[in-house]
């Protein structure tokens, strides 16, 4: 039961981080300029790759942020429904760290900026994968949410 509620606090967490990054990216995703085909722009796969995480990058926030809110409410308030939300929300987790792993592969392959930053990337990948790969190993069980029985002896 502890694993329930120290999920169900990250998912709280997430949520309110997640908020604040949405509004704090919104100038961000308004100004940020997409490629377009100019006579500079080669389109080869990393290059799309790297612009579709990019995109991913600023796009996933408020959606992690409504997912992982309505997880937290869910197993809260204990509905039917909290399983499906927050095997949703553990699956985003993994979906937003994906494009971490990307960028951090890309700094190291093309020397983009020196060690900290690298680490900073690949520790936040790390952080996100494994939120989700422990949401998704509690979880995926069907009997995850559903209370044990404990013996109690009478003296």
């Amino acid at each position: 039961m502890t694993e329930l509620k120290i999920l169900r606090r990250s998912f709280a967490y997430a949520a309110f981080v997640f908020a604040l990054v949405s509004f704090a990216a919104i100038p961000a995703l308004l100004h940020a300029p997409f490629p377009r085909a100019t006579a500079n722009f080669h389109a080869d796969i990393l290059g799309i790759i790297l612009i579709s995480m990019r995109e991913l990058i600023l796009m996933l926030p408020p959606v992690l942020a409504i997912v992982s809110a309505m997880a937290w409410w869910t197993l809260r308030k204990n509905r039917a429904s909290a399983r499906l939300w927050a095997l949703t929300g553990s699956s985003l987790f993994l979906v937003y760290s994906l494009p971490f792993f990307v960028a951090a592969i890309a700094m190291i392959e093309y020397s983009l900026t020196g060690a900290f930053p690298i680490i900073g990337v690949f520790a936040s990948s790390l952080f996100f994968s494994s939120l989700g790969v422990t949401g998704l190993a509690c979880f995926s069980r069907s009997e995850a949410l559903t209370p044990t029985r404990v013996a109690v002896r009478h003296i």
